[in-house]
């Protein structure tokens, strides 16, 4: 396989094409059926998609790359993706410090789309939510939800402020939803003790519910949730190369 460097301006991205010459897809299809059999097995053809900055593939050709084991969070303050990703493996979740993230559609806004074959053995966990960062109303929450969860009830922050309660639009709880409505949450003590309870509290119960780990991927997929797949490595081609495309799904494992 040929090494290839793409470097934009997050990070240098690196990857391998399997077939730097694409005329038969053929040895594409043995290396991913034999690769990559538990994924296409529990994908059934619902093949995840992510979203990648890459300039450099031609059509026709498959890369492979190596999941770094430190991987950077974008989109959350370090500090907070740190203590998320603690308590996802003190729970038992994959670790997204170790994981490529992914979902059923790509984002343009981060690069093109990519169908994703992960690599041999793997962990997966899925949240109620199509990106944990998101802050428009089609997530399940506002991606304030997890700064709230980390410094209300991982560190009982007493001193925590954030405006993370008015975000909860979406959450099925009456009490809470009408919060939204109430613009400053913090205008004394009473109210920020008051308020800062009733949260905390619901976040405690309600905010573990959110994350599934190794079951009902089928879910995941038609939710269009973030996954994130702990593995080592996986598999790529671009979601526009629609002759690739064909081939692939007829010859796949199913």
């Amino acid at each position: 396989m040929r090494l290839y460097r793409f470097i934009n301006e997050r990070e240098t991205f690196r990857y391998e094409v399997v077939n730097p010459h694409p005329v038969s897809v053929q040895n594409v299809v043995d290396i991913i059926n034999k690769n990559c059999s538990k994924y296409l097995k529990e994908t059934k053809g619902k093949w995840f998609k992510r979203s990648m900055d890459i300039r450099s593939m031609k059509k026709g050709q498959v890369g492979y790359r190596k999941v770094r084991q430190d991987r950077k969070p974008q989109g959350m303050e370090k500090s907070t993706a740190d203590d998320l990703n603690k308590w996802l493996i003190k729970n038992g979740h994959a670790d997204r410090s170790k994981s490529v993230i992914c979902s059923r559609d790509s984002n343009p806004l981060f690069g093109d789309g990519f169908w994703i074959f992960i690599e041999g053995n793997y962990k997966y966990t899925w949240a109620d939510t199509p990106d944990l960062n998101m802050d428009n109303e089609a997530a399940f929450w506002y991606g304030t939800i997890v700064e709230d969860f980390v410094e209300l009830v991982l560190k009982n922050d007493e001193d925590y402020t954030a405006w993370g309660p008015s975000h909860l639009r979406l959450i099925r709880n009456k009490e809470l939803r009408e919060l939204r409505n109430t613009g400053a949450l913090w205008v004394s003590d009473e109210v920020d003790e008051r308020h800062r309870k009733r949260v905390k509290e619901w976040l405690e119960k309600s905010f573990p519910l959110m994350f599934h780990t190794d079951r009902q991927m089928n879910m995941a997929y038609a939710n269009n949730a973030e996954t994130w797949f702990q593995c080592k490595s996986y598999y790529f081609f671009d979601t526009d190369d629609y002759s690739l495309y064909e081939e692939l799904n007829r010859k796949l494992i199913k």
